[in-house]
């Protein structure tokens, strides 16, 4: 598990949760978002880091500051 210290902002991570195996951290905010589709429709979730009693347990780093391919744009294509 990567402790809360060692995220870095707007970066996504990979991750052990039930419903996603990604997430991106929002230092701000002190959790994780990612995009769930119900009905057709976007939905950002909110996730807590296991520090904070949430259940999305980061393991390692999938991307850089700033990338694409976890907004609601989807594919890594920018809009």
């Amino acid at each position: 598990m990567i402790s809360k210290d060692q995220l870095t902002n707007n970066v996504s991570y990979l991750g052990i949760h039930e419903d996603t195996a990604a997430a991106k951290w929002d230092s701000a905010d002190e959790a994780f978002w990612y995009v769930s589709v119900i009905g057709g429709k976007p939905f950002l979730v909110r996730l807590q880091h296991p520090e904070d009693g949430g259940a999305f347990t980061p393991i390692g780093r999938l991307y850089g500051q700033g990338d694409t391919n976890t907004t609601m744009y989807g594919s890594g294509k920018k809009k």
